[in-house]
């Protein structure tokens, strides 16, 4: 199975905009680590041989914690749920964001996609 990460395509944010480089605690090689060793392609899906992206959004609060998940593109229900399940492993990971001197939530949108090989 091949996982990559990207970004989506996204509009603008009502938060203001992160980066998993500038606030996952490691930057993005810590948070693709943890993501990474975690996730897993869904047995129910193999035989189908299922591929593509799924785009999501997360909201990250003043503490540093995932307050709002959202699938904005998926490829079926079982690989979003997946996505959705090691993503709330990086719970409490987050840096807050800092705007004018005071944090602030706000939101990331990045995707992941899925192959089997």
């Amino acid at each position: 199975m091949i996982i990559t990460f990207g970004q989506c395509k996204s509009q603008d944010l009502v938060f203001g905009r992160g980066s998993v480089d500038d606030n996952f605690i490691g930057g993005n090689s810590e948070f693709y680590n943890v993501f990474r060793s975690k996730i897993r392609y869904p047995a129910e899906l193999k035989s189908e041989k299922i591929i593509g992206n799924v785009c999501f959004e997360i909201e990250i609060d003043t503490t540093g914690n995932i307050v709002d998940f959202k699938i904005l593109k998926g490829v079926s229900p079982l690989m979003d749920k997946e996505v959705e399940n090691k993503i709330y492993l990086t719970n409490g990971k987050w840096i807050p964001m800092i705007k004018n001197g005071n944090k602030t939530n706000y939101k990331l949108i990045e995707k992941v996609y899925f192959e089997l090989r």
